[in-house]
């Protein structure tokens, strides 16, 4: 019995070591996408998951989110303020982090004048 416990132990081991050496730990993705419309000097703060994870947008062009979410995790981007002279809409704003191996970049935030 004893030797073959302890190849066991060594082998268990050595897979445990390999695991950790691949840098382990949960899959953690980008929230973002991209502005355009937004009219110069103004300025848009987008919420995600109605917490304090909020972002404000300045300029046209692209976003990101400074809270990453994890596998499976939720988002769902909402728009809190936008400037008075316009109209913002968001599309792609709401999904799952559902990919190994992509952030979420496809949100779009679009600004109108009224």
């Amino acid at each position: 019995m004893k030797l073959f416990v302890k190849p066991l132990s060594l082998a268990c081991a050595a897979a445990a070591m390999g695991m950790t050496a691949c840098g382990g730990g949960d899959f953690v993705a980008n929230i973002g996408g991209s502005a355009s419309g937004l009219n110069a000097g103004q300025s848009v703060t987008l919420q995600n998951n109605g917490r304090d994870d909020t972002l404000t947008v300045t300029q046209n062009g692209r976003f990101t989110f400074g809270k990453r979410l994890v596998l499976g995790e939720r988002y769902n981007v909402t728009i809190r303020d936008q400037p008075s002279s316009q109209v913002c809409l968001l599309s792609n704003s709401s999904g799952w982090v559902n990919s190994d191996s992509d952030d979420v970049t496809d949100i779009v935030l679009v600004c109108f004048n009224r």
